[in-house]
């Protein structure tokens, strides 16, 4: 993991964080065409949890892509 920088690694989490919001969109947007209304709120309830932990990755994403620009940027402060 030596080559990999934190900037790939946020956004390759972003990417994974988006996807897995337009599936759990996607599956919300199919609740109200079941026929089985228990399975349906099961699912409309898991699909909102999905969609939860989505939003959580990309802000997690996001505040590594930031930690390591303030650590890139101290760097070269300290350097120059």
């Amino acid at each position: 993991m030596a080559g990999i920088s934190l900037t790939q690694v946020g956004s390759s989490g972003i990417q994974s964080g988006l996807e897995q919001a337009q599936r759990a969109a996607q599956d919300i947007a199919r609740v109200g065409t079941a026929s089985d209304q228990t399975s349906s709120l099961a699912s409309l309830v898991e699909s909102s949890v999905d969609l939860l932990e989505a939003k959580n990755q990309v802000q997690a994403s996001a505040k590594l892509i930031s930690a390591g620009d303030e650590v890139l940027g101290t760097i070269i402060d300290t350097i120059a």
